[in-house]
């Protein structure tokens, strides 16, 4: 056996390991996606602390969406990152419900754990219910801008020589 035939077998039984049918899928995503879900987590956050933290007055809740909107940037830009990190590491999978999902557990559980170990008792819960919860909304925004490849056939039998 030679050198591009062990190639050969080390990439299929790596697509195998991705994907039961013998394939791995592949999902990919543009500028566009990740810009569109990016801004409108960002704004759904923004809604909602003017929303939470208006105090029911509809001067107060514009006021707290315009702070939280206007200082919310630099976590938007680190939100923007985690996202990029996260669909790339889903880019085998092409159930895009898991995305979904991946999206609110890893954005609930990460600012969370953040904002639990600053000391923010129950309320560092709900902020990361919050935020995970936008940042899934934000994630199913996009679901019909990915492009989601299909797994291709492998064989295990070796290309003629």
């Amino acid at each position: 056996m030679n050198a591009s035939q062990n190639q050969y077998d080390d990439d299929a039984r790596l697509a195998a390991r991705y994907s039961g049918a013998g394939g791995a899928h592949r999902v990919t995503f543009g500028p566009k996606a990740l810009i569109v879900g990016t801004a409108l987590t960002h704004l759904q956050l923004a809604v909602l602390m003017g929303a939470l933290l208006g105090d029911g007055h509809p001067y107060a809740a514009f006021m707290m969406f315009l702070l939280s909107g206007l200082f919310g940037l630099p976590i938007a830009a680190l939100g923007c990152f985690i996202a990029l990190a996260l669909g790339l590491a889903l880019r085998p999978i092409a159930n895009q419900g898991v995305h979904v999902l991946a999206f609110f557990a890893a954005l609930t559980l990460v600012p969370a754990v953040i904002l639990l170990l600053a000391g923010l008792g129950f309320a560092a819960i709900a902020a990361g219910l919050i935020i995970g919860t936008a940042a899934a909304i934000g994630r199913a925004s996009v679901w019909k801008l990915v492009t989601v490849h299909p797994a291709k056939p492998t064989t295990t039998e070796h290309p003629a020589e």
